[in-house]
Parts: C-alpha cells; structure tokens; sequence
C-alpha cells in the first residue's frame, strides 16, 4: 500500500492518490481530504482498507453541457489505462456538482460499473467525519456531566 501526492499525470495534478493497484475497483474522490476522511472512517470500522486503490482529481470535474460529449478527467483516463478495473466507486460531494459529475461518469464509462456513494450527511466525507466527531464528543459530553 502506498501513498502518492501531487503525482503529475500528462499535466493533470492528481493531488492524492493511494492503493496497490491489485484489486479491480477504483475508489475515486473529488478531493484528497475526502478521500483521507474516508480512509479513516474506513479504519474506525475496522475495515482494513490497505487493498483497495483510491485517487482524487484535486477538484470537481466539470461535465460539458451536452453530457454525451464530457471526456474523462485526465487523471482517471490515466489510471484506467495503466490499472485493470471494473468498477468506478465514486465518493464525490453532496451537492449538484458533485451528483452531475457522478451521473455523467457513468454515462460515459459504459464500460465500467459506476456507481455514487454521496456522503450520508453532510456536503462532503470530510464534513460526515467531522459532524459525527462532533456528535460524538457531545455524547461523551452529556454522559460526563450527568
């Protein structure tokens, strides 16, 4: 298992990406503080996340208006040449961008099982990690002052 940052691929800077490049599902993130955010809740789960591979675009990709002629963010296409993989499990933000962005991967990766995974609450991974510390801290709180 491996770590990268700021790895420069053909001019497209993939601010984070980690995994071992083994297992044919690809876990793709807007943003590596997403991703980390994810990996730790992965891990507070007990969920070993060592096999699985995970990048992030460092930033939203943005769609064209007729979706059919979107093309696949740099750093995807990128990974997908150099990786066999089957599946696309996108974790991007909770909001229009993020659910636009999604829809349109899977319309043109026919070729792959996309599939999105927003955030249970919150805008973003990073938000859900930090609004269920914040829940869990108020819990202890409440228990310590009874």
């Amino acid at each position: 298992f491996r770590f990268q940052k700021n790895s420069i691929w053909f001019g497209q800077a993939v601010c984070f990406s980690a995994g071992n490049g083994k297992n044919l599902v690809l876990h793709l993130y807007e943003a590596a503080i997403d991703l980390l955010s994810y990996l730790t809740l992965l891990k507070e789960q007990g969920v070993d996340y060592r096999d699985g591979n995970y990048i992030s675009l460092g930033g939203i990709y943005q769609p064209k208006k007729e979706i059919e002629k979107s093309t696949v963010p740099v750093a995807l296409k990128r990974y997908l040449a150099e990786h066999k993989t089957t599946k696309i499990m996108v974790y991007f933000d909770n909001d229009f961008a993020g659910r636009k962005a999604a829809e349109t991967l899977k319309i043109i990766l026919l070729e792959y099982e996309v599939k999105n995974y927003p955030p249970p609450k919150g805008k973003d991974y990073n938000d859900y990690l930090v609004m269920k510390r914040v829940s869990e801290l108020k819990k202890k709180s409440r228990e310590v002052c009874r």
